[in-house]
């Protein structure tokens, strides 16, 4: 979500099977982000949240602190809640470098781990 130039993506793509899907809403780095995409990546030029997650058929969720308004984080956590709400199945959120006043939008989720490089650098891995 929110895929940047795509060093996630790609890092994904060379140590997992999966199919990686990201989003992007500048427009120059999608452009960048898209010339060098791997195989396994599709990216698309979308702001996240508008995208269908009815549509989507995915297993995790990597958030790098897309959004700057804490109401658009909630608008998007919402969003993949409802849209898994039917589906019995486990997934997961992984949250990077989240400013800590926004943590209570996860307190739904389960919180696995937290791996820390300092008091603002952290990741965070939630299940449902």
């Amino acid at each position: 979500m929110g895929c940047g130039f795509g060093r996630i993506t790609n890092f994904l793509n060379d140590s997992t099977d999966a199919t990686i899907h990201g989003y992007e809403i500048d427009k120059e780095v999608f452009d960048i982000a898209i010339k060098n995409k791997k195989k396994n990546v599709s990216i698309e030029y979308q702001n996240i949240l508008s995208v269908d997650y009815n549509t989507l058929h995915v297993e995790c969720f990597i958030l790098n602190d897309p959004l700057k308004r804490e109401i658009d984080l909630e608008n998007l956590i919402k969003k993949i809640e409802l849209s898994k709400y039917n589906i019995n199945k486990k997934y997961y959120l992984i949250t990077i470098n989240i400013d800590e006043k926004k943590n209570y939008i996860f307190k739904k989720f389960k919180l696995i781990k937290i791996v820390s490089a300092s008091s603002t650098k952290n990741i965070r891995f939630y299940s449902s």
